[in-house]
């Protein structure tokens, strides 16, 4: 199966080609980085995002803006928002201070992305 991609891995947005065959990335071709290569092959296997929400706080007029700390799996950003609009952030929260530890057992932590009190 053949799969065409547009890099995000740097600023030429080069068009690839990515060739997958048995579950396993075996060609890549179109790009003019190794970045280029490393990233068609993670997009192909597995596809990851930054995941971004805002939190509703009680009583309050503005939301508080979370992220995970890292790429989250593609896949499962569903379930992630679902965890997320559970949060409850005890004020103050910082710049940074992880809101939701492990998040769906994935390791990855859910972090504030602004002061809030």
């Amino acid at each position: 199966m053949k799969k065409e991609l547009t890099c995000i891995g740097c600023p030429i947005g080069c068009q690839m080609e990515v060739t997958i065959e048995d579950g396993e990335c075996r060609e890549v071709s179109g790009h003019s980085c190794r970045r280029g290569e490393s990233y068609a092959r993670q997009e192909c296997l597995h596809p990851a995002r930054m995941v971004t929400a805002s939190i509703l706080i009680p009583d309050r007029i503005l939301p508080l803006s979370v992220r995970t700390d890292r790429p989250f799996p593609k896949e499962r950003i569903g379930e992630c928002l679902e965890e997320i609009r559970k949060i409850k952030p005890q004020l103050p929260v910082k710049v940074g201070d992880v809101l939701l530890p492990n998040i769906l057992e994935t390791g990855i932590n859910i972090i504030a992305t602004r002061n809030y009190s």
